[in-house]
Order: C-alpha cells, then sequence, then structure tokens
C-alpha cells in the first residue's frame, strides 16, 4: 500500500512539475526548501572535499548539485554562525558574538521570515541547546523543535539531540505537508564533543570517533533525502547542506575551536541541489561567504533578499554565468575576550589570502599554504596593507552597539 502511495504522489508531482513548465525546457518553481546544517565539521573530512572519510549521500548531494569549494563562515563558533547563516549579515551587523552571551534582535529578517512571508511553512528541528528559541533564531518559524522543547527522545550527555531523532521529526514533518510549500531547517550536532556514536559506527571507525560521528550524520541525513523521493517533491526541492565551523583537531595548537582564526575552524562547506534550475556536479572555487548563503537561497525562490544583508545572490556565479565575484570574506571570535579577556579577534580572506591582525599580525597565502604555515607579513607587506584597509572600512561600517540586544540571563 505505502509504495503505492508513493507512486501516486510521484505521478501527481510529475503532473504538477508539467503545469510549472518543466516538460517544455521552462525552469519549476522551487516549491521546497531544505537547509541542513551540520556543527562542527570540517569541511576536509568529508570526501568531496578531500578527506578519506566516506559520506556517500553528502557525496551523492554534490554530484547532483553545486559544490562550493571555498566558503568562509562568519565565526568558529556555533550561535553566531548561524545567525549570519539566517540573516546573511556579519556578526558586527546582527550582533550576535558568542554563544549564550547575546541573542538575535527582533529587528533583524531572517530566512525563515522571508519563506513565511512569502506562503512557506517554516518549521526547524534544533539539535543543540546553544540554539534554542531563546537566543532569537526562532524568528518566522511556525514550528522550532529544541532539545527543551522534546523529552521523549535520546540525547547525549551534554542535552544535544542525537542524529536519528533530528531526521526522525524531520520526516514527519514533511509527511504531514501535503504539497505545500515549506522551508525546513534540520540542525545536527553531532560531530561536537563529546563523541557518542551509535556503536556500528564506532566499529567501522576504530580510534576515529569524530569521523564516526560524521558517518553517522551522513546516514540520517540520506533518510531525509529518501523522504523526499518517496513523497515525490525530490525535484521541486532545493537542497543545501552546510556547517557552522570546522574543529582544530589539534592543528595549530586548538584542539576544538572557537579562539582561532584558521581555516581549520572557519573553512566550511557548501553544497547546494536544485533539480532543472542548477548544473548538476559543478565546483565553484571563487571565494564566497556564508552571508551568501540566505541572500542565495531566496533568490532560487524568487524572493527578494533583506535591502540591509551583506550577503549576495550566487545563482549566476552557480550557473557559471558569473566569473570571480572577488568577495571578501570577514570572520570573528569574541570567545577570546568573553572567556579569557584578550583582545577580539578577527580576519578577512580574499582572492587566495587571509589576514589576521594579531598583536603580531599574520598574512598567509591560502591558496598555496592551505594549512596556515607559512607568516608572509614581513615580506608580502602590499598585500597586508591592502586587507588591513579592506577590514578596516567593514569595522568602520558597523552597526551603533546601542542596536545589539545581549542576553543576560
Amino acid at each position: 500500500i505505502s509504495s503505492a502511495i508513493r507512486e501516486a504522489r510521484q505521478q501527481l508531482q510529475g503532473f504538477i512539475d508539467a503545469l510549472a513548465g518543466v516538460g517544455s525546457g521552462a525552469a519549476p518553481a522551487v516549491r521546497h526548501v531544505l537547509l541542513l546544517t551540520i556543527d562542527t565539521l570540517r569541511r576536509d573530512a568529508l570526501s568531496v572535499y578531500g578527506g578519506s572519510n566516506p559520506t556517500p549521500n553528502i557525496d551523492a548531494l554534490s554530484a547532483q548539485g553545486v559544490r562550493f569549494a571555498q566558503c568562509t563562515a562568519t565565526a568558529p563558533i556555533t550561535l553566531p554562525s548561524h545567525a549570519s547563516i539566517l540573516t546573511g549579515l556579519d556578526p558586527y551587523a546582527h550582533g550576535v558574538r558568542d554563544n549564550g552571551f547575546y541573542l538575535l534582535a527582533d529587528a533583524h529578517t531572517t530566512l525563515a521570515e522571508a519563506f513565511r512571508a512569502a506562503g512557506y511553512a517554516t518549521a526547524a528541528q534544533i539539535a543543540s541547546p546553544v540554539l534554542a528559541a531563546q537566543y532569537g533564531l526562532d524568528q518566522g518559524f511556525d514550528v522550532y523543535v529544541d532539545p527543551a522543547a522534546v523529552r521523549d527522545e535520546p540525547k547525549n550527555g551534554a542535552g544535544c539531540r542525537l542524529a536519528s531523532g533530528i531526521a526522525d521529526r524531520s520526516i514527519e514533518w514533511l509527511r504531514a505537508q501535503g504539497d505545500k510549500p515549506f522551508f525546513l531547517w534540520a540542525h545536527f550536532f553531532d560531530p561536537h564533543r563529546t563523541y557518542d556514536a551509535p556503536e556500528r559506527f564506532v566499529r567501522a571507525h576504530p580510534g576515529k570517533p569524530y569521523l564516526a560521528e560524521i558517518a553517522y550524520v551522513d546516514e540520517q541525513i540520506g533518510r531525509i533525502l529518501t523522504e523526499l523521493r518517496d513523497l515525490g517533491i525530490e525535484g521541486s526541492t532545493l537542497v543545501a547542506l552546510t556547517t557552522d565551523h570546522g574543529e582544530g583537531l589539534g592543528e595549530h595548537d586548538e584542539p576544538t575551536h572557537v579562539y582561532f582564526l584558521y581555516d581549520t575552524t572557519v573553512a566550511t562547506a557548501w553544497i547546494v541541489r536544485c533539480p532543472r534550475v542548477l548544473p548538476a556536479g559543478r565546483t565553484v572555487t571563487q571565494q564566497v561567504r556564508s552571508i551568501d548563503i540566505a541572500p542565495t537561497l531566496l533568490a532560487l525562490c524568487g524572493i527578494d533578499a533583506p535591502q540591509f544583508a551583506r550577503g549576495i545572490d550566487l545563482a549566476a556565479l552557480m550557473r557559471g554565468d558569473a566569473s570571480d565575484l572577488h568577495l571578501a570574506a570577514y570572520s570573528e571570535t569574541f570567545a577570546t575576550y568573553n572567556h579569557v579577556g584578550y583582545s577580539q579577534a578577527r580576519s578577512i580572506r580574499r582572492g587566495g589570502w587571509k589576514y589576521i591582525p594579531l598583536p603580531e599580525p599574520e598574512l598567509y597565502h591560502v591558496e598555496e599554504d592551505p594549512a596556515e604555515l607559512v607568516n608572509l607579513v614581513a615580506t608580502q607587506p602590499a598585500i597586508a596593507d591592502d586587507l588591513r584597509e579592506t577590514l578596516r572600512r567593514l569595522i568602520e561600517a558597523a552597526p551603533d552597539p546601542a542596536a545589539i540586544t545581549i542576553d543576560a540571563t
């Protein structure tokens, strides 16, 4: 019976696509959007980014869509990074600079608010308490399920929901939507310490608990993607997969993340599959930013991005209709100040170079030195000065700090 229902749904979706002009070669409207964010996932841990760990479902998503080879997060911290993904703003504009201390002000327009205004049903399945509704990222969501809202689901020792629970409830919600346009955000936290993957993944990755967690998340993402196909809406669903930040894993003497701005923690994955709208198997090598995610997803759905967003629509770049946009990627961490009383750290990445204005400034040619081991600030002063000035102009344009809402509870 269930297979007959799935077949009927697929036939119905084919009819709807035909009405939208699919059969005549016209690009169909995107009716559904699925945003997948994976916490604490190093880009180079994925096989499509050069890793040795098989991630078959993410690999397939990349083969069917567009992969960005050089995407940079605004922060190596979960809450500010996700605030940027959802608003298209840098942290100095949206005001969320760390976990716990800040919340996203109501004045900002989120991706969910834009989709809901356009008639989409909106829902979020959130794995970690650091993204709880109290921090403001629930704006625009009809349904926002964070760990505090779930009591009948297994969690890890830190109170975070497991990938299987996120997938279960995401699938349940998808099945309830019928053919209504929707925006669903599914957030996975499992690659974050402490590692607690199911035993079968631990056995398959002996001595590599981080990779075991990634394999577990990949499997659960595969379940959601399979559900799109079974519901007959795969062809009309835009799927975007990204990561909020990476993990040091001991490089640059950083075992985890939050304090440094090397690519180990701010280089992120970003893959977009949009059947009949974007090419399959394309890789974009130019510099892009996590702040470009929201404007791009909205543009692919024919929705205007909020005018104040600094991120831009990259659809032309994804289709191959535009060349290098010479984008400057800003990153910051205020954890150095909030946690240990040191100065905040910032960086700027553009044109294959990264500048970090520390007390002893650092300049890396990341295109040739991806591990950021050779500081060229003394031998390339003109490049350092140019990037320093770019960074200064960005900071100078920051909003009045009085507009920043701080959660002091």
